[in-house]
């Protein structure tokens, strides 16, 4: 018996039961089969424990527990291995709950990643989207500024013609009247050949799309050097007396 009650202390059933088996041999006692009894469910108990089977286990030692005339030993056993059986499941189910809050960081951990990722490709696609703006103002710009060009280069093949044609009259005409009344019309002067604002500002928007620094020279100014292109028939361009002046 000296061996069960060591075992007992121990929580070590199976050898309890190994002993008080011996014993009963040797000689019939209450307490011998009383403890028997008991343990067939506290070894049951410490099998779903060790399966983790927690409330399992805690049910098999409170029917150990009960049985009729129990050994007052193999109770209080019983209740050391009770608050054992609930140490483990406190611990189990920590951990649980720490894995658990482990999976929801890391969730929103990547959720946050993946709300970064299609921020980041937002701001991409929006700064490539204003690079496409920029660029096809760029080639809007360009093309309107070689149109302005072409309508330049046209008024000037315009008024060249004009002017062309108005001195080949004046030669005519003058063939065919007196000396002396030839002298008494006045020539006339370059000077004093108007331009029309369009023309004017057609001829500012070819300089300044070829990069001169025109933008605030007196229209005066850019109608002599246009009266100079035309009386030069062809002998001159419009950049070249712009280069001349330093614009």
């Amino acid at each position: 018996m000296t061996n069960a009650h060591n075992a007992l202390n121990k929580q070590n059933w199976s050898d309890a039961k190994f002993y008080y088996q011996e014993a009963q041999k040797e000689k019939k006692s209450v307490e011998a089969r009383t403890a028997l009894d008991q343990l067939v469910y506290a070894i049951r108990a410490d099998k779903s424990a060790n399966k983790g089977d927690w409330q399992d286990a805690l049910d098999w030692y409170h029917t150990a527990k009960v049985v009729d005339g129990a050994v007052d030993l193999v109770n209080e056993n019983i209740d050391v291995a009770v608050r054992k059986v609930k140490t483990s499941r406190a611990s189990s189910e920590a951990k649980v709950s720490s894995s658990k809050a482990a999976s929801v960081a890391s969730s929103k951990a990547a959720s946050a990643s993946i709300a970064a990722s299609q921020s980041k490709a937002a701001s991409e696609a929006a700064a490539s989207s204003r690079k496409a703006a920029e660029l096809s103002s760029s080639v809007a710009a360009s093309v309107s500024r070689s149109s302005a060009a072409q309508s330049i280069s046209e008024a000037f093949k315009s008024s060249k013609s004009a002017s062309d044609s108005a001195t080949d009259s004046s030669v005519s005409d003058s063939s065919d009247t007196s000396s002396s009344d030839a002298s008494s019309i006045p020539a006339s002067s370059s000077s004093e050949r108007q331009m029309d604002s369009a023309d004017v500002a057609a001829a500012r928007a070819e300089l300044i799309a070829k990069g001169y620094n025109v933008q605030d020279l007196p229209a005066s100014e850019l109608q002599a050097a246009m009266n100079q292109v035309i009386d030069s028939h062809g002998g001159m361009t419009l950049e070249d007396i712009a280069k001349q002046h330093k614009w």
